[in-house]
């Protein structure tokens, strides 16, 4: 059981070097446009993914940086990962599962 723990410490460990690498390395503009959609986003649909950002976003330099901002966000506390996933529309993807994300900043029109 310890292995297994220290192994699963591990790849934690290298997943949160990886996205530190990828924050480091893309463009901050970019950056803090895509954390601005994120927010957008998620204040208005209570579920969505990362197809739901794309339109709205530039291609960055680093095609990982994403990944960064969806982390920043979470531990904004504005979305929580579920267990769900749907499939990438994006073509270079081709249709590989990504995350679906619950907002905790939702706020459901009042007609």
């Amino acid at each position: 059981m310890t292995t297994q723990l220290s192994i699963l410490d591990e790849c934690q460990r290298r997943t949160e070097q990886a996205l530190e690498r990828v924050d480091a390395n893309a463009d901050e503009i970019w950056m803090a446009h895509a954390l601005k959609v994120v927010e957008r986003v998620a204040k208005a649909q209570y579920l969505f993914s990362t197809n739901d950002l794309w339109p709205h976003l530039d291609q960055p330099r680093e095609p990982r940086a994403l990944g960064a901002v969806m982390s920043k966000a979470q531990a904004m506390k504005w979305i929580w990962a579920t267990a769900g996933f749907t499939e990438s529309n994006r073509p270079t993807q081709h249709r590989q599962p990504i995350r679906l994300w619950r907002s905790l900043i939702f706020v459901e029109e009042q007609s």
